[in-house]
């Protein structure tokens, strides 16, 4: 209402004396201003009436306040504008702001998405971004040409670990003679033919420039770059880049999902097992032990039921790594090309020389336990016999005879009679 009205209030006491009753009901009249009455939980103590009580007031009295009503607020109307008035529209937005959230293509960019730190899966993608919209490739193409040139820095180390694979193989059946010796020096509980032998082997791998750790070294520096592509292309793929999504090629036009008829995940799996067969990474498989050939192809085994969950772009760069390492290693197979990288010819060694590795996974898996079960008796026996030295030494002389010799005497020997 526009004018508020005025209200009585009448404050109730409680628990007083019955001949004081009378005094505790007054009637307030209220000014016509905006009065209002609210309820608080105090007492009145400075009250006339309250003031001649002899007994407590034990319950929370009413009082009366003023409350102004926004209705009683005249409005500030601006009258000073002419009748019709339309006021302006508001600045439009800075076309720029849009244009730059969008590349040459149409397409939004990676900065607006979110991709493209500075991070090494996002310098790949700025790569990836590159290729696609600069260089005007595809997305499959994109991903092939990245892969190429990711793996032609990588070369130097691929000629490094294969100059070390063709000395080992060259030197193998000599290596295997001394691991021979140094295997039934340990069966045998021989410590000091067990050193020599290891002495011998490690003088010998130094000699020729021999070191072990080198095989693994292309699988060291394939790490780092695997796992930046699969964060990389996963998160394009996840996001999803609306532009994978028609950016494939032949039976996998969608790169943002798996493969549907599941051909990337086995040319994945043949290719990666071609590779442990020729030896691309290394080592061929088959010139390592029996329980580690095994187990590398039981691994092999897992990459089609793995890759068929990732994205067709992943098994894409997948698909290319594997096809440029045999690439790779047709090429250093080359006469000439060996030569120009130092790499030893192959030495053809007389099969008699070397060990046979050509054993099933059932006798392999014989032989190793058999192994590590003479290993734990003959260090078994090495343990007692130490424990055994040391009560020797520490306790008191065990009795190895039947008799004391010191308490018994001499005997004595009858005189000759002289005839």
């Amino acid at each position: 209402m526009a004018t508020s009205m005025c209200r009585f209030s009448l404050c109730k006491l409680y628990n007083v004396q019955k001949s004081q009753n009378a005094g505790l009901f007054k009637l307030f009249k209220i000014s016509s201003k905006c009065l209002h009455t609210q309820r608080v939980n105090r007492i009145l103590k400075n009250h006339t009436v309250l003031r001649s009580l002899t007994g407590p007031v034990g319950h929370p009295v009413c009082a009366v306040f003023a409350v102004r009503y926004n209705s009683s607020v005249t409005k500030n109307i601006n009258t000073d504008l002419p009748p019709g008035y339309i006021p302006d529209p508001p600045p439009l937005p800075d076309p720029t702001e849009f244009v730059q959230s969008l590349n040459s293509l149409g397409e939004p960019t990676f900065s607006s998405l979110g991709l493209g730190s500075y991070t090494p899966p996002g310098i790949l993608q700025q790569g990836l971004e590159f290729l696609h919209v600069d260089v005007g490739l595809p997305w499959w193409g994109g991903i092939i040409a990245a892969t190429i040139m990711v793996r032609c820095l990588m070369i130097p180390i691929a000629v490094l670990t294969q100059r070390n694979a063709a000395k080992l193989h060259n030197h193998l059946p000599t290596m295997q003679r001394l691991q021979q010796r140094i295997s039934n020096a340990r069966i045998s509980g021989n410590a000091i033919e067990l050193t020599r032998a290891a002495n011998e082997l490690s003088s010998y791998t130094k000699r020729n420039d021999i070191k072990l750790g080198r095989q693994f070294l292309t699988l060291y520096a394939q790490a780092p770059v695997f796992l930046s592509f699969f964060y990389g292309l996963r998160k394009m793929a996840n996001l999803p880049v609306e532009s994978m999504k028609t950016g494939g090629v032949l039976w996998f036009p969608d790169l943002t999902i798996p493969d549907p008829f599941y051909g990337l995940p086995l040319i994945t799996f043949v290719t990666i097992l071609a590779i442990m067969e020729v030896g691309a990474e290394g080592m061929k498989i088959s010139e390592y032990g029996v329980i580690i050939k095994w187990i590398m192809r039981g691994f092999a085994l897992l990459i089609p039921i793995i890759s068929s969950q990732f994205p067709a772009a992943l098994c894409v760069y997948w698909c290319t790594s594997n096809f440029f390492s045999l690439a790779q290693v047709a090429v250093l197979k080359i006469p000439t090309v060996r030569q120009f990288c130092k790499i030893e010819p192959r030495v053809v060694h007389d099969p008699s020389s070397i060990k046979p590795q050509n054993k099933s996974f059932t006798e392999g898996f014989r032989e190793a336990i058999s192994n590590a079960s003479i290993a734990s008796k003959v260090t078994d026996r090495q343990r007692y016999d130490a424990v055994a030295f040391k009560k020797a030494g520490e306790g008191p002389i065990p009795k190895t005879y039947s008799y004391d010799p010191t308490k018994v005497g001499r005997e004595k020997v009858a005189p000759k009679k002289s005839t």
